[in-house]
């Protein structure tokens, strides 16, 4: 190979990684939102991409609720080695009763794009506080934050 088809192949790369969104997201609309009641509890912090979110989320009209108060429990087999594995743990994590919606976020950032900008792996889940369904949820890699915010408002359009 010579120079020049080393720097034209440098070049067509850096023009596709511009033009790349996300390496991948999957989204799983499982059920429908009530529009009428747009409260949500969402981690608290503000750190890596859970910021842009929430910025998104009270810019669309959604009241933002972090504290949580509740209770869920979940039971699973396992215990200690002394017990053979046959012991039940239980696992109680509390949430807001005030908001009908609930989100769990994660995420990590992996990379930086063209730009500098922060890429992050992402899982989001969104909660019915009321039925306990997933309504909602929605996983990428290499993302950055504007395309995880996009994503989240477009499944969230009334």
């Amino acid at each position: 190979m010579n120079k020049k088809s080393i720097v034209i192949s440098c070049l067509m790369f850096l023009c596709a990684s511009i033009f790349v969104g996300c390496a991948n997201v999957c989204v799983d609309r499982i059920g429908t939102f009530d529009f009428s009641e747009k409260t949500i509890c969402v981690p608290p912090g503000y750190g890596l991409a859970l910021g842009p979110v929430k910025r998104s989320l009270k810019a669309n009209g959604w009241k933002i609720f972090s504290i949580a108060k509740g209770k869920d429990v979940t039971v699973k087999d396992g215990g200690s080695a002394a017990h053979n594995g046959n012991e039940q743990v239980r696992i109680e994590t509390e949430w807001d009763a005030r908001a009908r919606y609930r989100m769990l976020f994660w995420s990590a950032q992996v990379d930086v794009d063209l730009m500098f900008n922060p890429m992050y792996n992402f899982e989001l889940s969104i909660l019915d506080n009321r039925t306990g369904e997933e309504i909602l949820c929605i996983n990428g890699t290499r993302c950055t934050a504007d395309e995880i915010v996009n994503e989240l408002r477009n499944q969230l359009r009334d």
